[in-house]
């Protein structure tokens, strides 16, 4: 993830990180995700991180990963959508409404 960052930047805005490897590592693709109200200084210009989705392209196949990923760039536009995200009473709320987001729909 190193080399990714001297390529260019991995935090997308104030809030959002998106770090991943420079090269497919794994044989399916792989989203983790950190959910950090308070945020986590992520560096000197970037203090107050929130959401890290931390993502892991496959080597073979991609399916989703493209789509899961250009709803993050639309969503770095979008405060409003980041806060209600970051106030998810769980995971399970986080997944329903960044799905809908992604979908176009309405919030839980």
């Amino acid at each position: 993830m190193d080399q990714r960052e001297q390529l260019s930047s991995i935090v997308f805005s104030d809030t959002i990180a998106v770090p991943h490897p420079a090269m497919p590592m794994s044989r399916v693709p792989k989203i983790a995700i950190g959910i950090i109200p308070n945020g986590v200084r992520w560096s000197d210009e970037h203090p107050n991180i929130q959401l890290v989705f931390l993502l892991s392209p496959s080597y073979r196949s991609n399916k989703g990963l493209t789509e899961t990923t250009q709803a993050i760039v639309k969503f770095t536009e979008n405060t409003e959508e980041q806060g209600r995200l970051v106030a998810s009473r769980n995971f399970s709320e986080f997944r329903h409404n960044f799905l809908l987001m992604m979908k176009g729909g309405k919030y839980i």
